[in-house]
């Protein structure tokens, strides 16, 4: 099986690029935040152009994907996205999963379809739909399943797949109690990316997750088939701790 050096660059690449040029288009069209919106338009294009080689050196990707990372929050930023995440499984009106930050404190989850990327469907529930940065890794590692599954049981095998097949992480571990899903990840060879990550960008990993969490949160959110809101974060050394509980 190949490791994450050599996945890694090509499906965070794709789907931060594609992420890009979304959000840089409506920015464009239908916003007047020109500079931020041909801004991520040209960051999106360059990932996908540029980084989706899977012989990208380690050094290579962690450099773009810090860049990526950077570029979104500032979108974030410049839109006054404060909220914190909410992991959405995809449903009769969302043919994939989706990330919804609300603008500030989170009012109720809106009814999000395919073609939402801002979303003002309600008094208080306004904010931003997008794809989850870790959603194709998530889809790389279901490739190795045998069989499907689904649960608690499910999301611990495709993270188990993440975590030893594809190198995201160290160790992992995901339990519900209380009608709260905790998940713990342990950093493993790209601890010093998400050290730094976090030091200089630590909303993001509240708004939106780097590609790397989003993908243990895609696939809790996805294999318990409910909307988990972002309740706490906490880092503790190498390990990080997301809370969840249902936004329904």
């Amino acid at each position: 099986m190949r490791t994450i050096q050599r996945v890694f660059p090509d499906v965070t690449s794709t789907i931060l690029g594609a992420l890009f040029i979304m959000i840089g288009l409506y920015l464009l069209i239908s916003t007047s935040h020109m500079t931020i919106g041909f801004g991520a338009l040209f960051i999106g294009i360059f990932t996908l152009m540029v980084m989706t080689g899977n012989t990208v050196d380690k050094r290579v990707a962690e450099s773009s994907m810090k860049a990526d990372a950077d570029t979104l929050d500032e979108v974030l930023e410049e839109l006054g996205i404060q909220g914190k995440l909410v992991q959405v499984p995809s449903s009769d009106t969302l043919s994939m999963p989706r990330t919804f930050v609300p603008v500030s404190e989170f009012k109720g989850l809106p009814d999000l379809q395919d073609e939402m990327v801002i979303v003002t469907s309600g008094t208080g529930r306004v904010g931003l739909s997008i794809i989850p940065p870790g959603l194709h890794l998530m889809e790389r590692g279901e490739e190795h399943l045998e069989e499907p599954v689904q649960g608690i049981e499910g999301a611990r095998e495709i993270m188990g797949v993440l975590t030893h097949g594809l190198g995201l992480a160290r160790s992992f571990s995901i339990r519900e109690e209380d009608g709260i899903i905790k998940v713990r990840i342990t950093h493993g060879d790209y601890k010093d990316y998400c050290d730094s990550l976090r030091e200089e960008r630590g909303d993001i990993c509240t708004r939106t997750g780097c590609p790397l969490c989003s993908a243990y949160l895609t696939a809790a959110s996805k294999y318990t088939d409910k909307s988990l809101r972002l309740k706490g974060f906490n880092v503790d050394g190498d390990h990080v701790t997301y809370s969840l509980e249902d936004a329904r």
